[in-house]
């Protein structure tokens, strides 16, 4: 839960710019990364998604993060290095 709560603080989304609730579905530890895994429930469609995460950058300088999002099977991915920590992909 405390995992979960952190995230909750540091990783916002917004689908074609209104606010979700993301879900908890688990992580698992790979050496010095861990992988996250959320999802947002009963979403339809979306054009855009906006996404702001600054996980640890307040802790690690060097901080990376990766971001990938999955919709009707189509996948985009970006890095983003402390502290830049906005992003937005457009689907057509």
């Amino acid at each position: 839960q405390m995992v979960f709560d952190y995230i909750s603080k540091h990783l916002r989304i917004k689908l074609d710019g209104k606010p979700v609730v993301l879900s908890f579905v688990g992580y698992q530890q790979e050496e010095e990364a861990i992988w996250s895994y959320l999802e947002v429930k009963n979403v339809t469609s979306f054009k855009t998604i906006e996404i702001t995460n600054d996980l640890l950058f307040e802790t690690h300088e060097e901080q990376m993060n990766i971001v990938h999002v999955i919709r009707n099977g189509e996948r985009k991915s970006r890095e983003l290095r402390n502290p830049d920590s906005n992003l937005k992909f457009e689907f057509l």
